[in-house]
């Protein structure tokens, strides 16, 4: 069903995966039509990857340490080894603005040096970048930082060799890994990318500029993902009562839309608000059961 509003692409469901569109496909039935608001609740702690044996949901958590890297705030490109985001957003907003620019790629790369992986796995990623205080994601709490230390990730090398095997990785020169996954930008992109780091001033997407590090080397690795979400948002048009509308606008009687299937209730991109999805679910909810009995009493 996502396939059909997004393209071809995979998402991940990081939580139930039993919802599959069934209220939605009874609505339309029942006469109801779309609304035109379609969101997704993205992830925030990482890719995700198909090619990873036996992955399934929230077991991404733990699948493998080279899932990590897309939250690092270094290089993300496209298909084409383009950049095409401020890197930070997807360790800092993650939900709604990382998230939704990585979803309309369908496929993100990180894109990593030898200096970057062995700081990753001796100092930790806020290591790397000199301990930046002003990195609220990377200094309060985070998979980069606790209890008053930084995580040190000395199992990410490690975990390439199974990525690179499993086809979602590559190692290697610059040219070589912008070859495994067909990318005839990378190596101008990189230049491009470390001019800016140079200069200490990202004027292409304005990441912060302790965010900025120059890559180098002979050795770079290349990692592939896929989005995840928690929740999609969007489907059956309604109105202000969550009672279902059919094509000419008009109500159908006894049909109530709540929660996330309600397409009437919420925007694209997601509202990143903590709690956001489960404030519309519950008072949805409770708006629809008030009309409900409205409508049985009268």
């Amino acid at each position: 069903m996502l396939r059909k509003i997004y393209g071809d692409i995979t998402v991940w469901p990081l939580c139930n995966t039993l919802s599959v569109g069934q209220g939605f496909d009874m609505v339309i039935e029942a006469g109801g039509i779309a609304d035109r608001n379609w969101a997704l609740c993205c992830n925030e702690f990482g890719g995700a990857n198909h090619k990873i044996p036996g992955i399934m949901g929230g077991a991404m958590r733990s699948a493998s340490p080279a899932l990590e890297p897309a939250l690092y705030g270094g290089l993300i490109v496209n298909r084409n080894g383009d950049r095409f985001m401020n890197e930070q957003f997807l360790s800092d907003r993650p939900l709604a603005l990382g998230g939704e620019m990585a979803l309309r790629e369908g496929l993100y790369y990180a894109v990593l040096d030898q200096e970057m992986m062995d700081a990753v796995a001796t100092v930790g990623i806020r290591g790397y970048y000199g301990n930046p205080e002003d990195w609220y994601v990377g200094s309060h709490g985070s998979v980069f930082y606790k209890n008053g230390e930084n995580v040190v990730r000395a199992d990410l090398p490690e975990s390439v060799d199974a990525a690179v095997e499993q086809g979602w990785a590559a190692k290697g020169t610059l040219a070589e890994c912008a070859a495994v996954f067909g990318m005839k930008n990378l190596e101008a992109t990189v230049e491009a990318y470390n001019a800016l780091c140079e200069a200490g001033q990202d004027t292409q997407y304005y990441k912060a500029p302790y965010l900025l590090h120059k890559l180098g080397g002979d050795t770079y690795y290349v990692f592939e993902y896929e989005p995840s979400i928690w929740s999609t948002f969007g489907g059956v048009k309604t109105d202000d009562y969550c009672r279902a509308l059919a094509e000419d606008q008009s109500v159908i009687k006894g049909l109530y839309v709540a929660g996330v299937d309600n397409g009437s209730l919420y925007c694209s991109p997601y509202y990143e608000n903590e709690g956001a999805s489960l404030g519309i679910a519950y008072t949805s909810g409770i708006v629809a059961a008030d009309c409900m009995i409205d409508f049985l009493n009268a």
